[in-house]
Parts: C-alpha cells; sequence; structure tokens
C-alpha cells in the first residue's frame, strides 16, 4: 500500500507439521548403558557376543532395566534409527522437537532428511533384515533399488554374512530383525567406515569463495571482519557482511566453522566443482531431480550433508533470486527458536536484502530509519494481539495515520505486510513476487525504511522525509 493507492495484494504462507505418529513404550538408547558383557542372557558362548560388547560400551544399547539384553526380540524401524545415529554420535547430530512429540519423532524427521527408505513400521517385528539392507545402503550413499540389490551389497562388502549362508537366499530378507542381529550390522558398518557419509563426494556450493566448514579465520582473511553479527533460529551466529551490495553475505558461525551461507546478491554463487550455480528455477529443479510447480516462490534440496534452499523472481523468467546452503547438522540440531532478538536481526536483513534488489535494478539504497522501524513495529504487534491482517487497524487507521501520529513529515510513503513467514529471505521472496509490494520495494523515490517484525507478522514501511 502507498500513499498514491496502489493496490494491496496480500501474503501468506503454509506451515508444514510433522504428522503425529503411533506411540511406543520402549526407548532404545537409555541413559547410561550397562558394564561390557554384564547381561545375564548374553553367554560368552553367544555368537554375537563381542558385539553386544562393543554396543554396549559406546552407549548404543542398553538393557531392559533388569540385567537382560533380549537378544532374540524384534528391533522396530526407529529403534534402529536411534542405534545408528548412536554409532555415529559425532556426526550426527538428532534433531531436537518439543515435548508433545514421540520419542522417535526426531529420528524420523532425521531419516527424511536425509532422504533415507522408510517402513514407518513404529511397533512390532514387521521390520525386517531386508529392510535394513535398504536402510544401510542408502545411508553409505549406495544406490540399491530393491531389496536384493541391497542385500548382495551388504554381503559382497562384509557387511553381512548371511543368516543360514553368504547368500542372498541365505540373508533370509524377509526374516524380522532382532536386536543381537542389529548391533551385528551396526558393528561392521562403524568397523568399516568410522565416518557414515562420505563429504568428499558432496558438491558443495561457494559463496565468494568460502564453502561450508571453513573456517572463521579463513572467512575474516578473505572477506575481513564483519559488518555485523546477528543471531539466527537454529543457535549459531550470522556474520553479515553488507558494505558491497555487489557482494552481500551471511555467513552462519557454530564452533569456530561456516555452518550457513546466504547471499542474493548476483553472481556471487559458484559450485565447489567450478561449475556455475543455476540461474533459473527450470535449471535448478533439474539439478536438484525434482519437478516444482510454477507457483512455488522457493524449494529446498536436501541431501545427506547440506540443505540448499532456491529463492526464485517469477517476474524476472523464475530467475534464481538468492541462496541459502546450511549443514543438515545445523539446522537439525536444535529447535527453531524465535526471540525478540532474533526478530530485530532479521528486521535489519530484510533491509540488505531490499537494498540489494534494489541494487540488481539500478536503484538507490534505503537507509534504516528507527523511529518508522518502530511503527512497523507496533502494527506489526497490533496485528498480533488483536488477530488481524490489514494494512489498516480495526480502527481504521491507514499507515500514513500511524506514520503521522509519530510526527513523520513525508513527502511519500508506503507499506508492505506480510504474514506466516519463518525467516527474511522467505519474506523477501514472498513481497518480490507481488507486483504490488515489488512496486514499493522498487519505488526510486522512497529513501528510508523501517522494518517491524512480531512473531510470524511482518511491516514494512517506506517513506522519503519532509527536507
Amino acid at each position: 500500500m502507498n500513499k498514491r493507492g496502489v493496490p494491496t495484494s496480500l501474503l501468506l504462507s503454509v506451515l508444514l507439521l510433522l504428522p503425529a505418529t503411533a506411540a511406543i513404550s520402549v526407548d532404545p538408547v537409555a541413559a547410561s548403558a550397562p558394564t561390557a558383557g554384564a547381561f545375564q542372557d548374553v553367554p560368552a558362548t553367544h555368537w554375537g557376543v563381542a558385539h553386544i560388547r562393543w554396543a554396549a560400551d559406546n552407549g548404543i544399547i542398553s538393557g531392559d532395566g533388569n540385567g537382560l539384553f533380549r537378544p532374540q526380540d524384534p528391533v522396530t524401524e526407529p529403534e534402529f534409527l536411534a542405534m545408528l545415529t548412536q554409532s555415529y554420535p559425532s556426526e550426527i547430530a538428532v534433531p531436537r522437537i518439543g515435548p508433545n512429540n514421540n520419542w522417535y519423532a526426531p529420528y524420523y524427521l532425521l531419516a527424511e532428511e536425509f532422504s533415507w527408505p522408510l517402513t514407518y513400521k513404529t511397533t512390532g517385528n514387521a521390520f525386517t533384515r531386508g529392510d535394513v539392507a535398504k536402510l544401510i545402503t542408502s545411508a553409505i550413499g549406495v544406490n540399491a533399488e530393491t531389496t536384493e540389490e541391497a542385500v548382495r551389497y551388504l554381503l559382497g562388502h562384509g557387511l553381512a554374512n548371511g543368516k543360514t549362508a553368504n547368500t542372498v537366499a541365505g540373508y533370509n530378507a524377509d526374516d524380522p530383525l532382532n536386536r543381537a542381529e542389529a548391533v551385528s550390522f551396526l558393528h561392521n558398518l562403524r568397523d568399516q567406515r568410522t565416518a557414515l557419509l562420505d563429504e568428499s563426494k558432496a558438491d558443495f556450493m561457494t559463496l565468494l569463495g568460502i564453502s561450508l566448514g571453513d573456517s572463521e579465520a579463513a572467512v575474516k582473511k578473505l572477506m575481513g571482519e564483519p559488518n555485523r553479527e546477528d543471531p539466527s533460529g537454529y543457535g549459531f551466529t550470522w556474520y553479515i557482511y553488507n558494505k558491497n551490495l555487489a557482494k552481500y553475505a551471511q555467513f552462519g558461525f557454530s564452533n569456530g566453522k561456516v555452518v550457513a551461507m546466504f547471499s542474493n546478491a548476483p553472481g556471487v554463487w559458484k559450485l565447489k566443482s567450478g561449475g556455475a550455480v543455476s540461474g533459473t528455477k527450470a535449471e535448478a529443479a533439474n539439478r536438484a531431480g525434482q519437478s516444482l510447480d510454477e507457483s512455488e516462490n522457493e524449494f529446498s534440496d536436501t541431501g545427506h550433508y547440506v540443505r540448499t534452499t532456491y529463492y526464485f523472481d517469477k517476474h524476472a523468467d523464475n530467475r534464481v533470486e538468492g541462496i541459502l546452503q546450511a549443514s543438515n547438522s545445523a539446522v537439525l540440531s536444535s529447535l527453531y527458536n524465535r526471540s525478540e532478538a532474533l526478530e530485530r536481526a532479521m528486521e535489519r536483513q530484510v533491509l540488505d536484502m531490499t537494498n540489494v534488489f534494489r541494487y540488481k535494478y539500478k536503484v538507490a539504497s534505503l537507509k534504516w530509519d528507527s523511529q518508522v522501524a518502530e511503527v512497523a513495529r507496533a502494527h506489526s504487534a497490533d496485528m498480533s494481539k488483536r488477530t488481524y491482517f490489514n494494512h489498516n487497524s480495526p480502527e481504521g487507521l491507514t499507515p500514513f495515520d500511524r506514520m503521522e501520529a509519530q510526527g513523520l513529515n513525508y513527502l511519500s510513503a508506503g507499506e508492505n505486510i506480510a504474514s506466516g513467514y519463518e525467516d527474511a529471505p522467505s519474506v523477501h521472496t514472498g513481497w518480490i513476487n507481488s507486483l504490488g509490494h515489488r512496486k514499493n520495494i522498487l519505488e526510486p523515490a522512497y529513501t528510508r525504511l523501517g522494518v517491524g517484525i512480531d512473531g510470524l507478522n511482518y511491516t514494512q514501511d517506506f517513506y522519503t522525509p519532509m527536507p
């Protein structure tokens, strides 16, 4: 909305919630593991005693609380997923979830992020030796299209010896997986692969020559000190480089390493292999092996190691407007925390992205205005408190009424609002894909901007002060 009456188009987004699944009572990983060899039902003559002791010593398994391991009991899929992640604790970060979810929800979320094949058999003895063969081969990056192919790979690479014979038939793929067999599979896997994921095969992107995993020292050597440090919703810290809009970049750091990167500047993203990053929605979708609906303004391509989110501009031939790449461990290891500090940081990031967008179209940058930001913030807070979504308040106050009430005298002014977006890149992408909002963002008559965020409500107030 602007003073000249440009029609308003309101923005909404859909939130996807992980569906609840049936609860089970067995927790596969207890807080403390028994002493090696302490299981009363695992004699020294048991075929899997060494593997069971190894799993107990490494906190992968626990008993039933009565000194028993119950080696013949069936293992469910979520129990095996939990044991698999416990086998590689330094490599796989299990996501945190809310207290009202089933215990196994984070393991399924993790497996879905890695695109592991899932049966969703959460109870009973339906999880089979064939199912675990497909899961293991997928986890190590082997493309086995059938259960037989997965079994052949395990047998041929010493990850399994078969149940009755070292053959596909002797593997007994349809048999339920039991606890002793589960730890034997994991022992063999861990013995061969100290790292589950082979990151050398990942074709990460580079942003201004920087990749995920680079050190803070290396980034500062190349980029200098950041112009601002912002919190993120996932616990890492964003280093913001915004002085040169042609090279605008955000680098997320955790434990001294780059775990996330974002930019909507032109031409700054390259493939680590040296190739150019796809420039359109069709090219990006083809690279990810996905089919996209024309209405989608963004999509995420999640691999074993990273999640790459592409943001598109449908009014510029569906060109890639921006890219966010983050380590899966960075975005899965903690709950997304929406705090006041995060909202203030995102407000400034919206300004940065707006100015980069204006730079692309050769429009002068906007200056941050704290006074108009307070007006914008108050409107977002009012929409949250009184649960409405409109430029005008329930009493009929317009954006211009609110600015004037704060003593802002302007030559021109305008406002964008949005609701339901998780972060700054998403709401910026929503606005540029709506012609009315886009017009405000690219309006050369504006010189100042204030952004106000409250919860999932966003307000951009543009204006040019009286001389």
